[in-house]
């Protein structure tokens, strides 16, 4: 299947192999079991055990990727990597590439000078077996490090649109929540081609894009089976389990998997949605992970739906966020709160309110019930909650050193634990009315 989708991205993007590819992933092995059975990411064993062709194109050695430290690895993965020519990112989460395209402004001298005197900066923390085996294969690289000295000069910042000007493609999830975080990635890299990674988990591939538009892919229907539960019938105990030949278009469903690698009728609790259709093979997108739904007051709120006019609102008012999450609060109202951390320059305080009431208005038209709750007061106003620059990254790194995969981790977009907020710091709160 991963040869079927390559095959799609080399047709469309003849020299996306032209250089390196820049893979981003989560370890292999980040533990042990009691009785010494290791485990970790699938992405890290892929990335092993991919062919010794795919292998040779790759711009980083894997022990880059068993860094334990937040920081010292993606300063390794800058190093190394702005030293290649990359043509194109391949990770699951495209706030991974933010994230990293953050760091290059605070380390861009220290790269610099670690790439003209082939060194390894000793200042990040890096375990000494890995720091000795990364350190054997560097080289001073003074053509390279004063190419990145003459952009900084002429364009003023450190941009990968600027050193790396070949760039094809980037390869990423772009369904749900993380069509927040492509817009970001603009100001990175221009107008960007960027393919969908598809429905894609541990347990099985379920889908292949086969264009750059959309984050729609063709069900894979000779690797897997697949049954699928209409959304409607998820709380019923009696539920329709349809095959693929009874899907209806622009219908919504959750995705049940028999593999043959052994799992049975496994409910991956990803909701997918129709978009069309292959010959008679059904396109699906995914939609969000899980339920998903919030009904403090009857109003059923889906992820989806929050979603949705998050990204209205950000495209009515030119704003880009680096973190967002609609919090339903039981005790306040009832109500919901919107926990915001807004990327770049600060909207003033009445374009903060501005976003606020687009939002409001957006999950009116998106959801009658909603805008029927709010009309009949049976929900309280929604409050807009600013939380203080660089809190994502914080609760980020947090979870990922207690075990969250990097390259899949999703921060929820909707939830019905109003304390998920104690994990930020709140700087302003912004009421409608």
């Amino acid at each position: 299947m991963t040869d079927i989708w390559s095959y799609y991205v080399v047709k469309d993007h003849p020299h996306v192999l032209d250089g390196k590819i820049l893979v981003l992933i989560s370890p292999q092995v980040e533990g042990y079991t009691e009785s010494g059975i290791s485990y970790g990411a699938e992405s890290g064993h892929g990335y092993r055990e991919i062919s010794p062709f795919v292998r040779g194109l790759y711009a980083l050695p894997y022990k880059v990727f068993e860094i334990e430290d937040y920081d010292a690895r993606y300063y390794t993965i800058l190093r190394m990597a702005m030293e290649k020519n990359v043509t194109t990112i391949a990770t699951l989460n495209p706030n991974t590439i933010s994230l990293l395209c953050q760091k290059i402004g605070l380390w861009q001298d220290r790269i610099i000078r670690d790439m003209y005197s082939g060194t390894l900066d000793a200042g990040f923390k890096i375990e000494k077996d890995i720091r000795r085996e990364l350190e054997a294969v560097l080289r001073p690289n003074r053509k390279r490090s004063k190419e990145l000295e003459r952009i900084i000069a002429e364009k003023g910042e450190l941009l990968p649109k600027y050193f790396w000007p070949d760039m094809a493609l980037i390869e990423c999830w772009k369904a749900g929540m993380m069509s927040m975080y492509l817009k970001e990635l603009t100001k990175y890299f221009g107008e960007m081609p960027i393919r969908d990674m598809g429905c894609l988990s541990t347990e099985a591939r379920s889908s292949i894009p086969m264009t750059d538009s959309g984050a729609g892919g063709v069900l894979a229907i000779e690797t897997n089976f697949y049954e699928f539960i209409p959304k409607e019938d998820a709380d019923k105990k009696d539920k329709r389990l349809l095959t693929c030949d009874r899907l209806e278009e622009a219908k919504e469903y959750f995705l049940v998997v028999t593999t043959a690698a052994g799992l049975y009728r496994y409910n991956i609790d990803d909701l997918v949605r129709v978009n069309g259709f292959f010959n008679k093979t059904p396109v699906i997108e995914f939609v969000q992970k899980g339920i998903g739904a919030s009904s403090l007051a009857g109003e059923k709120l889906y992820e989806s739906q929050v979603n949705d006019a998050l990204n209205r609102a950000l495209t009515r008012m030119s704003l880009i966020v680096e973190f967002f999450c609609a919090l339903a609060e039981k005790e306040k109202g009832p109500r919901y709160s919107f926990l915001v951390e807004f990327s770049g320059t600060l909207p003033s305080p009445d374009g903060k309110k501005r976003f606020l009431y687009i939002l409001e208005e957006e999950l009116r038209k998106h959801n009658r019930e909603y805008d029927f709750t709010r009309s009949a007061k049976l929900l309280g106003s929604p409050v807009l909650k600013v939380v203080r620059k660089g809190e994502f990254e914080k609760y980020r790194a947090k979870r990922i050193a207690s075990g969250a995969h990097e390259g899949q981790f999703k921060a929820p977009e909707l939830t019905r634990d109003s304390g998920f907020q104690n994990n930020f710091s709140v700087e302003e709160e912004i009421h409608l009315d």
